[in-house]
């Protein structure tokens, strides 16, 4: 019984150190993973925009006026997406 008892406690050991993890070197690895998160997230395209919003203003680029060409390229698609059955529109 005794002799048993050792291999169980040698097996349960086995897994104890099967399972511990060197804190020392996953401690830098999730450091410098958590650097390059942050570093990656500071985009140049990012700095120096608005972070104050207004609600219900658009704060961006002003749209360019369309030319009349353009327009009746758009209306030529909306006529082409409406199909057969719906009614002719101008």
């Amino acid at each position: 019984m005794r002799e048993r008892l050792s291999v169980l406690q040698a097996y349960e050991t086995a897994a104890r150190r099967a399972v511990t993890v060197d804190w020392g070197k996953f401690g830098l690895l999730a450091l410098v993973v958590a650097a390059l998160l942050v570093l990656g997230a500071c985009r140049q395209e990012e700095q120096n925009r608005t972070l104050n919003l207004e609600k219900g203003t658009y704060q961006g680029a002003e749209d360019t006026p369309l030319a009349e060409e353009e327009r009746q390229i758009l209306r030529q698609r909306a006529r082409n997406q409406r199909g057969p059955a719906s009614p002719s529109l101008p």
